[in-house]
C-alpha cells in the first residue's frame, strides 16, 4: 500500500481502489475486511456484489515480519490450488503451537451473507522450517500439528 501511496486510507476507501484495479487484498486486519468470519460476516468485502478475493492471515502470537512473510507464502501455496478465488475470503490461522489451520469461504453481497456456509472444514497447513523441508509434528503433538518454529 505504502508504494502505491494509499497509507493512511480510510478501510472504505481503500477498498474502493482495491476494486477499481481488481487486486485480491491481503490482510492482517481480518475483521475489518470480511467481519467475524463464515455464519458473522460484515466488514468491507461483505458489502460488495463481486471482488477480486480476500486473504486473512490471522495469529494468536504477535506477526512480525517474518511471521507474516511465512504465512503469505503458505497461503500462495494453497491458493494456487484453488481455481476462482473471485468473491472469496481465505482465513489462515496461525495457532499458538505453531499448527497452522484455513478456510476458505465465500464473501457475497450483504443482501446475501446470511446464507453463506463454509465449502469445506478447516484444514491444516504445514510450514517450512528454515531449510524448505515440511515441518514434522512436535513431540508429544497431536497428529496433524506441527512443531512451532
Amino acid at each position: 500500500m505504502r508504494n502505491r501511496g494509499w497509507s493512511g486510507l480510510k478501510d472504505y476507501q481503500l477498498i474502493q481502489r482495491v476494486v477499481a484495479e481488481d487486486f485480491t487484498l491481503v490482510t492482517c486486519n481480518s475483521v475489518d475486511f470480511r467481519g467475524k468470519g463464515p455464519g458473522e460476516l460484515g466488514g468491507e468485502h461483505a458489502n460488495l456484489d463481486i471482488h477480486a478475493g480476500l486473504v486473512c492471515i490471522n495469529s494468536e502470537v504477535p506477526l512480525d515480519l517474518d511471521l507474516q512473510l511465512e504465512l503469505f507464502q503458505a497461503a500462495l501455496e494453497v491458493l494456487e490450488a484453488e481455481e476462482d478465488p473471485v468473491s472469496k475470503a481465505f482465513d489462515l490461522f496461525h495457532q499458538e503451537n505453531g499448527q497452522v489451520d484455513y478456510d476458505i469461504y465465500d464473501i457475497p453481497a450483504a443482501h446475501r451473507a446470511a446464507a453463506v456456509q463454509l465449502q469445506a472444514p478447516a484444514q491444516e497447513l504445514e510450514l517450512p522450517n528454515e531449510q524448505g523441508n515440511a515441518q514434522q509434528p512436535a513431540a508429544g503433538a497431536p497428529e496433524g500439528e506441527a512443531a512451532a518454529p
